[in-house]
């Protein structure tokens, strides 16, 4: 019981096929779900996620947070 490979484009879909199974097949370090599914959930999740850039807060500005108090006595502990 073996297999023979004579060419380089038999190992390509050999690959291929293994890597589209253990993608496919679910896995219990991820709890059941296979990694193409995690892929598509991961995808749609962070598609609406905008990236924010602010510039960097001094330490006697007001909190971003919106207490009013001075960044060093609220969240900048």
């Amino acid at each position: 019981m073996g297999m023979e490979i004579h060419n380089k484009k038999d190992i390509e879909k050999l690959f291929k096929l293994c890597v589209e199974f253990g993608n496919n097949t679910p896995k219990w370090i991820n709890k059941g779900w296979t990694p193409a599914d995690l892929m598509k959930k991961d995808s749609k999740e962070t598609s609406g996620l905008n990236l924010v850039v602010s510039n960097k807060v001094g330490r006697n500005d007001p909190c971003p947070c919106g207490s009013g108090k001075k960044y060093k006595k609220c969240c900048g502990k």
